[in-house]
């Protein structure tokens, strides 16, 4: 579970930096990065159960 922990905060926090870098608005990029990191971290989650 702490990999991934640790795998959601990385992913989550290069999503940010990235639209943040593409928009240069905070609000935009953020909401641009929630999606797919949340569905690589459910993802990553059911794969290390399997």
């Amino acid at each position: 579970m702490s990999n991934t922990v640790s795998c959601a905060f990385i992913h989550f926090t290069i999503a940010l930096g990235v639209n943040y870098i593409m928009t240069g608005n905070r609000l935009a990029g953020s909401a641009a990065a929630l999606d797919a990191p949340a569905i690589n971290t459910a993802a990553f989650y059911l794969h290390e159960q399997f």
